[in-house]
């Protein structure tokens, strides 16, 4: 048996697999465990391997895709859950009601409803060296009045 049958036998790619008790225990562990991070993102982009020599290419062409998918799966969710917190009936809406709005308020509704698309349009707005020398500042005002906006952002293929 090769690397790929063994990881797919595995991860559930064989019924006697699914169903051993060593197997299953094997699996379990294997997915809990805090080297599986290690493991896939050295597949992502492999160390190199001597100085100056070239990088293996990795599974680059095969993961990014999937991690890609997963995050808009999981952004798509949540601005179902963020088009939930926020949305008014259309009779309800009035210029009161929106003169009204705490952008305070709305901003923790996002957050709260949307943890994973909050953080990455946070990451893209403001960077690690501006939240260390820039306390005063803060970019999420603007960004939420983006991230209120229409519900279905991004397609997926999966």
């Amino acid at each position: 048996m090769d690397v790929v049958g063994f990881l797919d036998t595995l991860s559930w790619g064989n019924q006697m697999a699914i169903t051993d008790p060593t197997t299953k225990q094997a699996r379990t562990n294997l997915m809990r465990s805090d080297r599986l991070a290690t493991v896939v993102l050295c597949w992502l982009s492999p160390p190199r391997t001597s100085k100056g020599g070239s990088r293996a290419e990795g599974a680059k062409q095969t993961l990014l895709p999937l991690a890609i998918d997963t995050v808009k799966k999981v952004i798509n969710a949540e601005m179902d859950a963020v088009v939930g917190e926020l949305k008014e009936d259309s009779a309800d809406i009035t210029e009161q009601s929106v003169l009204g709005t705490v952008i305070d308020e709305v901003q923790e509704k996002v957050h709260d409803a949307a943890p994973v698309f909050y953080d990455i349009v946070r990451a893209a707005a403001w960077s690690k060296e501006q939240d260390e020398w820039n306390t005063l500042k803060d970019p999420t005002k603007v960004r939420v009045l983006h991230e209120s906006g229409p519900q279905r952002l991004i397609q997926t293929n999966l």
